[in-house]
């Protein structure tokens, strides 16, 4: 591998790097808000329970790494016994990539999740895991383009720092998850008969301007009453803690995430791509894409599968993946 190839891989990693930081600047709302919601209940109870959740708080994330590890390597020593034949597949895989790139294999586990996706996942602690669908689809090209995009997020070195993140934001996001999942449940079965409801009024007023306002106002007022509702209970219950002012501030703060944080993981998805194309596979991962966009495993803001919103997407559109990385393959021409 020449002095240049190794420049980039180099660049690769600094850059990870910072959008980590960014993300974790991104997600300080949340984190704060988290520390702050169970805190402040105890503090309900008496002062001396806050102190101790407080301590208790702090002190879980290093506890929860060590169990993620322990799990992690669980998990990979049974795919090495229960899948013998795609375990010393996938990692011969991971040995050509590690070779191509010139860094030692022996420092990353690599491991076969059962899972119905077509995927890989850089896990905290040096974990990489590949489903069993993945292995079984990919040729042993295919295959090791799929474990060179893992490289490119192993490179980055953000998987244990972001899980940190996850799991500091996490009692923030299960009161959103709480206080939205109703008018989630109401509005996923309604939306395809409200939809259907709206085409026939528009076509009853001829495709008028009048008959498309009531066919919007039909699609938009349901979905508008139900998590504007959502919105406001959320609002209700963070104002028993902050204040009025102090929860519209926290509110505003906490839905820039939902714009900058998969912006962040967007652009750590066009980095990791660009390992693959660093390493002579992307006429392989071309296909890989292909397959894994085919097989979305998409969770909308409040936790249930939907239709993302691109700006909203952890992960960017097929079309503009292929088209970045043949950008990249072109300044390397």
């Amino acid at each position: 591998m020449s002095h240049s190839e190794l420049n980039t891989l180099s660049v690769t990693y600094r850059q990870g790097y910072h959008w980590a930081v960014a993300d974790l600047l991104a997600s300080l709302p949340s984190l704060v808000l988290s520390g702050w919601l169970l805190v402040g209940t105890a503090a309900l109870l008496a002062n001396w329970a806050a102190v101790l959740v407080a301590v208790l708080w702090a002190a879980s994330g290093p506890l929860v790494l060590g169990w993620q590890r322990l799990m992690l390597g669980a998990m990979a020593l049974s795919s090495e016994r229960n899948l013998p034949e795609e375990h010393d597949r996938v990692n011969r895989a991971w040995v050509n990539v590690a070779d191509a790139a010139g860094l030692p294999a022996a420092t990353t586990t690599v491991w076969v999740m059962h899972s119905d996706a077509v995927n890989g996942a850089v896990n905290a602690s040096g974990y990489v895991s590949v489903t069993r669908p993945a292995v079984e689809a990919f040729t042993e090209r295919q295959l090791e383009a799929l474990l060179a995009h893992e490289l490119g997020h192993r490179l980055q070195g953000t998987a244990t720092w972001r899980s940190v993140i996850r799991w500091y934001r996490w009692p923030f996001g299960w009161l959103v998850r709480a206080v939205f999942a109703p008018a989630d449940w109401l509005m996923i079965p309604l939306h395809p008969r409200l939809l259907r409801l709206s085409n026939r009024v528009i076509a009853a007023l001829r495709y008028s301007y009048l008959g498309a306002a009531a066919a919007t106002t039909l699609l938009v007022a349901p979905a508008v009453l139900a998590y504007g509702t959502a919105a406001c209970l959320l609002f209700a219950a963070l104002a028993l803690l902050l204040g009025p002012w102090g929860s519209a501030l926290a509110l505003a703060l906490a839905a820039t995430q939902l714009v900058t944080r998969p912006w962040l993981s967007q652009r750590s998805e066009y980095l990791a791509d660009r390992v693959v194309v660093d390493l002579g596979y992307l006429d392989d991962f071309r296909y890989v894409l292909q397959l894994v966009h085919a097989h979305p495993q998409v969770s909308g803001p409040t936790g249930h599968l939907a239709e993302m919103p691109a700006f909203l997407a952890t992960h960017p559109h097929l079309d503009n993946r292929l088209a970045a990385a043949e950008r990249h393959a072109h300044r390397l021409r």
